[in-house]
């Protein structure tokens, strides 16, 4: 759905024939008003926890907790996390990035003119994310407002956190966060 435009949802009715389409909306309109309040009540950024330390001289730890990204999605890590600090620089940036991958495959049959066609189709939508320390802030050529706003309604990865090497080691500046 496009978030400048009016939501629509399902107007319901006895007798009614349902398709697929009529269940998609209904999923398409209540994620639309979840993303929606989300961007514009609660601005973007990291809602709790993600807290990023150094775990040894060659890794990150990530503490659980929860984000919103630019476009309104709830980014939930539930465990914590290790992630290698490359070394080929001396500056690097965590990032994070919602996800949604299609589980539970069942077999489907496609009926084409010549023959019958089984294929597969996926019946469960995950949501997760990504994480990874990366070279380019994700958000220096960032169009929308800071943390905290809504954004720029974009899906895309948001930084939690700064990694600078310095004569002692690593420092880490957490970034992302907004002011409570």
């Amino acid at each position: 759905m496009d978030q400048g435009t009016a939501l629509e949802r399902v107007n319901y009715f006895h007798g009614q024939l349902l398709s697929v389409s009529d269940m998609k909306a209904e999923q398409e309109y209540f994620l639309a008003k979840l993303r929606r309040h989300n961007r514009h009540l609660h601005g973007w950024g990291v809602v709790s926890g993600l807290k990023v330390t150094i775990g040894n001289s060659s890794e990150i730890v990530v503490e659980p907790g929860v984000a919103i990204d630019c476009a309104g999605n709830e980014i939930y890590v539930c465990t914590q996390l290790r992630l290698k600090i490359p070394m080929n620089l001396d500056v690097h940036f965590v990032v994070l990035q919602y996800t949604e991958t299609k589980i539970s495959p069942i077999p489907t049959a496609l009926d084409s003119a010549v023959t019958i066609v089984e294929e597969q189709t996926f019946t469960r939508i995950r949501e997760g994310f990504l994480i990874d320390i990366v070279d380019v802030d994700p958000l220096s050529g960032h169009q929308g407002e800071g943390v905290g706003t809504p954004g720029c309604g974009s899906l895309h990865q948001i930084c939690i956190a700064c990694l600078k090497k310095g004569l002692r080691g690593w420092k880490i500046e957490l970034k992302g966060r907004r002011r409570t």
